[in-house]
């Protein structure tokens, strides 16, 4: 039917608009009863584009000139709407699911939590992330999620050298001069080198705190950070602390990229009677 104006074309047929002089359905509806009608479009009709379907059915797109919902949504028994899916509804892949669900997968067809993740429905369907004191089964309960964490005994708990945030949502890993320690191990199963003092993580002997504190260094000769002889003594045997500075103790010189000091050599100098060092 060719038209001047919409109302050429919706005094005729309801719904019904003029584009181009020609009398279309308006954007959502289809033509239907040899074309003297306009009626909604519903999922799996054919489509042109996005606005075909989303103006008749919410969260629904053209897909390959098919209506068909978005991706998170599944259709009613009527195909007439678009719900956002809940674990336990079908599924065909992945997105299916956590487009919808955060933290869920489609497994053997059915929306699930992922590992790491418990199921709630209330107050709607979602999967929450385990936290530290959360009841699992194995070690991927909580290590899927919370770096540094473990099944210990049937509830998630942070593993040797890490330690619970406020929140119990992360495991943190232990830093040189935290005081949450309670012996060496809960130091040095992150830090080697390190012990628990006063429930203070601190560098043995010989080393000092580098990298933000996650590390301890072995001092060598030339180090300016020392503090006591010990200092240097127990990294490099026959050295000592000179005004901040690790050197070599009188006799001894520096050798191996300055991690050892050796016991300088003499040589006898008969012209002049005296002694000279030899390295």
């Amino acid at each position: 039917m060719t038209c001047e104006e919409d109302s050429d074309c919706f005094n005729a047929v309801l719904d019904s608009i003029c584009s181009n002089r020609s009398c279309i359905c308006k954007s959502g509806m289809k033509a239907a009863n040899n074309n003297n009608e306009c009626e909604v479009r519903n999922i799996f009709d054919i489509c042109g584009i996005d606005s075909d379907c989303f103006d008749a059915v919410k969260h629904t797109s053209c897909w390959n000139g098919t209506c068909r919902c978005d991706v998170g949504y599944i259709q009613d028994m009527n195909a007439s709407a678009c719900s956002r899916r809940h674990i336990g509804d079908v599924c065909d892949v992945d997105d299916d699911c956590f487009m919808s669900v955060n933290g869920s997968v489609c497994e053997n067809g059915t929306c699930k939590c992922d590992v790491g993740f418990r199921t709630s429905l209330s107050p709607v369907s979602q999967c929450i992330r385990n936290a530290i004191g959360d009841t699992c089964q194995r070690n991927a309960d909580c290590d899927s999620v919370l770096n540094g964490s473990y099944c210990n005994t049937g509830a998630c708990a942070c593993a040797l050298g890490y330690l619970p945030s406020d929140q119990k949502t992360m495991c943190l890993m232990r830093k040189i001069f935290d005081r949450t320690c309670q012996n060496t191990n809960d130091c040095s199963a992150v830090i080697p080198n390190s012990i628990c003092t006063s429930k203070q993580c601190l560098c043995s002997a010989g080393f000092y705190p580098f990298a933000d504190n996650r590390t301890c260094t072995k001092f060598k000769i030339g180090d300016r950070n020392c503090k006591t002889i010990l200092d240097c003594k127990n990294a490099v045997p026959w050295s000592t602390c000179e005004k901040g500075e690790c050197v070599c103790d009188i006799g001894y010189m520096a050798v191996n990229n300055l991690t050892e000091c050796r016991k300088r050599r003499w040589l006898y100098n008969y012209l002049y009677d005296t002694k000279i060092p030899r390295n």
